[in-house]
């Protein structure tokens, strides 16, 4: 008998603990945030993980939500994103990405104009990572601000990595403005400077060059918004970003001493080129242009003629094919020297 009451007696204690385990309250917003402010290593981690497992159920939407928002401001009053602490800046920019909840969305809008690329490329995770409640929201201020916050930091980024995640949540998302509003920013970058190896790379990806037909690398593919059924004002922005690209690319190329170009450059340039032949061809639905090859020369006048040139007929501007099948289509402008 002895045996079997303290047999009860420990099952019972158990039944008690665990419950209380499971139950634990969650950290409090604004606690959560002072803690992060200041802490480092296994600290900083150890506020991440008790804010995880304590967070309000998925289950519980609406007080998960509550709280994922609540505790995104405190951070966001604190400065946490904008601040000197590494350590607590990148464990509260992980926080708030694996809480997967809409209610993060300021926060992870607030975390693209951090100073940290790893803060930068943790909330453009955190946004792809929620697209498809976004996108079930429809229109409103969440989807708006994040489109928003998304292309604005597209314009800014200067890490690939980063770079390629914006794109990703872009194209989560789904949303046909975003996507146009991603391809401009490109244009505008290639505009201002030569990209690196590792960007051109990125570009190509995001035109679905080769590689990008399907798997992971899809994911961060802009090539689905050529496939989209477009108004005609549309199809002439996305018309004119790729334009854009592919001859701000090629510019930055021959305005680049040959002896100061990277090794397979120029590989890089035909991948992008390319990419932007196969997307215009598709929005088209006429062939603009078959696969371009050649040198750089080459390549400069075959573009020129897929997609007009500044300078392609002595030193004038020339309209290419895809001004003549878009009407309003403007021949790219020159790059920023």
């Amino acid at each position: 008998m002895r045996m079997r009451r303290r047999w009860d007696t420990w099952t019972l204690a158990v039944a008690f603990l665990m419950p209380m385990a499971v139950l634990a309250a969650p950290v409090p917003p604004g606690d959560a945030a002072a803690k992060f402010e200041t802490a480092k290593g296994d600290d900083a981690v150890k506020m991440r993980e008790d804010i995880l497992a304590n967070a309000p159920a998925k289950s519980a939407i609406t007080d998960r939500e509550r709280y994922v928002s609540e505790l995104g401001q405190a951070l966001i009053d604190r400065k946490i994103f904008e601040g000197t602490n590494v350590d607590g800046q990148l464990s509260a920019a992980i926080t708030m990405a694996q809480l997967q909840a809409v209610g993060a969305d300021k926060a992870l809008n607030a975390m693209l104009a951090s100073p940290n690329a790893g803060v930068r490329y943790w909330g453009a995770r955190g946004i792809m990572d929620i697209a498809g409640a976004i996108k079930m929201l429809g229109t409103g201020r969440t989807l708006t601000e994040a489109r928003m916050a998304l292309n604005n930091a597209l314009g800014k980024e200067t890490s690939h990595v980063v770079k390629k995640q914006i794109i990703g949540a872009v194209v989560a998302i789904d949303d046909t403005a975003g996507m146009i509003g991603a391809l401009q920013r490109i244009a505008s970058q290639l505009q201002a400077g030569f990209p690196d190896p590792d960007s051109l790379q990125v570009i190509v990806t995001a035109l679905g060059g080769a590689g990008t037909g399907g798997g992971a690398d899809a994911k961060f593919s802009l090539a689905g918004l050529a496939k989209k059924t477009l108004n005609q004002s549309q199809k002439t922005q996305v018309g004119q970003a790729v334009a854009n690209i592919v001859s701000f690319a090629v510019q930055q190329q021959q305005a680049m001493p040959v002896e100061e170009r990277p090794p397979n450059y120029h590989e890089g340039v035909l991948a992008l080129v390319n990419a932007g032949v196969e997307f215009v061809n598709a929005l088209t639905g006429e062939k603009i242009s078959g696969p371009i090859s050649g040198d750089a020369k080459m390549t400069s006048m075959l573009v020129g003629m897929a997609f007009g040139s500044p300078d392609g007929n002595e030193g004038k501007p020339q309209e290419g094919k895809l001004q003549q099948t878009l009407k309003d289509v403007k021949i790219p402008a020159t790059i920023k020297k």
